[in-house]
């Protein structure tokens, strides 16, 4: 009888724990709008104050950090010792706008498009240009050079090959003389 009442317990504690992580999984996370002082994750550079799409990312943990370039934000992303660790994660969309003026134009970073490999700079140089719609990216290709990708496509070793690829227009950048 005592064993019974035992296994009766682990069921009920399992079940409700499967709920409980369900509906962690069920929630709407949504980005945050920048303020004039939010930072880079990775090197606290004042967000507002770079060129180019930013990203934003929801941790387990209920951090939220921001990064001020998208080369930033799928390093950190892709890495494995991170994985897992995400709940929601966000980008600007560049659809539709002048460069820089989309501060607070954010979607799903899974539903994005990203453009490799323009002439358009970020706060780090060459930048991934994220996109909400395909056209939308298509037509930034058609005047500022690129290749789309999907987020599906894109891993540590896509990161890795394209931040050697362009580490020379990193350099060569009139605005990025004064940065690391």
């Amino acid at each position: 009888m005592k064993h019974n009442i035992y296994k009766f317990g682990l069921v009920i504690l399992l079940l409700t724990l499967n709920a409980c992580t369900k509906q962690i999984e069920n929630q709407n996370y949504s980005a945050v709008n920048l303020s004039n002082s939010d930072a880079c994750y990775v090197d606290a550079m004042i967000l507002m104050q770079h060129p180019g799409p930013k990203a934003q990312m929801l941790r387990k943990n209920d951090e939220r950090i921001f990064f001020c370039d998208t080369k930033e934000f799928f390093i950190e992303l892709l890495a494995p010792e991170v994985a897992g660790q995400t709940l929601a994660s966000f980008v600007q969309d560049a659809g539709g706008r002048a460069w820089g003026s989309y501060s607070d134009a954010w979607i799903e970073a899974k539903k994005a498009y990203y453009v490799f490999d323009s002439n358009q700079l970020g706060a780090m140089g060459p930048t991934i240009v994220p996109f909400s719609q395909i056209d939308a990216a298509n037509a930034f290709i058609q005047k500022h050079h690129g290749e789309v990708k999907k987020y599906s496509e894109i891993t540590i070793e896509t990161i890795e090959a394209y931040i050697k690829k362009t580490a020379n227009r990193f350099r060569e950048a009139p605005h990025m003389e004064h940065m690391h």
